[in-house]
């Protein structure tokens, strides 16, 4: 008995250290790709093109990370509903904001900071737009044509001028 204790005892207290150690860590994940979009607009705003496409990536990467923590990113996004729309959503705010980037290249040393934030606001408002409060809108669109829906508004974001107020609509 105490050779079987000897075996067990150890062999759970390195288990419950390793779920310590992958929650700690999957919540520094979940915590960083979700601020990383929060405050995209006043990063990238302020960067020259090289360093904003880099923060934009490394935004995506933290993103990517926070997904293979699959059991634990359910449980933190219970306050939105489902993990898998807000992964969906972020993807999608991200992919909208890069080709936004990609398509002001030449602009974006001209543009002032405000023009910048003006320019990313729209583009990240027009996916929330499209996913709805808590991604409502997008889970009833059918599988088929979300992306065809989310590529179409990335086209509109990447299309439109720099202006240096809000004075577009999406719809």
């Amino acid at each position: 008995m105490a050779a079987l204790l000897g075996t067990i005892i150890p062999n759970l207290i390195l288990e419950t250290r390793d779920n310590f150690e992958r929650a700690k860590a999957s919540r520094i994940a979940y915590s960083e790709a979700k601020t990383s979009v929060i405050y995209l607009p006043g990063t990238l705003a302020v960067l020259e093109y090289a360093e904003a496409m880099a923060a934009l990536q490394k935004a995506h990467q933290k993103l990517h990370i926070a997904e293979t923590y699959e059991k634990e990113l359910k449980k933190y996004l219970e306050w939105y509903g489902d993990k898998k729309t807000w992964i969906d959503q972020t993807y999608w705010e991200l992919t909208a904001v890069r080709k936004l980037l990609q398509s002001h290249a030449d602009q974006w040393k001209g543009m002032s900071p405000g023009d910048r934030t003006f320019r990313i606001d729209d583009a990240l408002i027009a996916i929330r737009d499209l996913f709805g409060t808590k991604g409502q809108k997008w889970q009833k669109l059918p599988e088929k044509e979300r992306e065809t829906q989310a590529s179409q508004v990335v086209d509109k974001v990447s299309a439109l001028r720099p202006a240096s107020k809000r004075d577009v609509s999406f719809e």
